[in-house]
């Protein structure tokens, strides 16, 4: 808050009014849907002289990184959800069958082959075995051979040889 800053550096004091109050005693006032600056003001004005306000202050020091933090931790948890929606929507246009097999398509092995195989058509120009030894290439770092007789690695060879394979004919 820049003009906070300013003002509290200046020795005035500023106060919240909240805008719920604001938005309730306009209706009070008069109950018309019109909104101008002047009625606006007059709200603000009779919210102070009644004393509907809080006084403000500024965090300081570790406070205000701590409240600056969480206001950016926010705002990263809000986009990482519209980012994993956005690789939802793609999937399920343009490769649904990739959400069958995977269940977190942004797992580290599920990003790997979106990156070399954004779409079916490239499974096929790769060929079947090159897939599938990039996928288990992909898993064993997590788990072992065992993924090889896993039920997604099942799934996938019978997606990629019904469903992508039957895109050549």
């Amino acid at each position: 808050m820049p003009f906070a800053d300013f003002l509290e550096e200046q020795g005035y004091e500023w106060v919240f009014i909240n805008p719920m109050y604001t938005k309730r005693y306009k209706d009070v006032l008069d109950n018309s849907p019109l909104k101008s600056d002047p009625k606006d003001a007059q709200v603000v004005l009779e919210l102070l002289q009644m004393g509907r306000y809080m006084k403000g202050k500024l965090m300081k020091g570790a406070f205000r990184e701590l409240h600056i933090s969480s206001l950016y931790l926010r705002q990263l948890t809000k986009r990482r959800v519209i980012l994993r929606n956005h690789i939802h929507s793609y999937l399920a246009m343009r490769f649904p069958e990739f959400l069958r097999i995977f269940k977190n398509p942004v797992c580290e092995c599920a990003r790997a082959i979106l990156k070399k195989y954004p779409y079916p058509a490239l499974i096929v120009k790769d060929g079947l075995s090159n897939f599938l030894n990039f996928v288990i290439a992909q898993h064993s770092v997590k788990i072992g051979r065992r993924w090889q007789k896993s039920k997604g690695v099942i799934h996938l060879k019978v997606f990629v040889k019904r469903k992508v394979f039957s895109l050549e004919k």
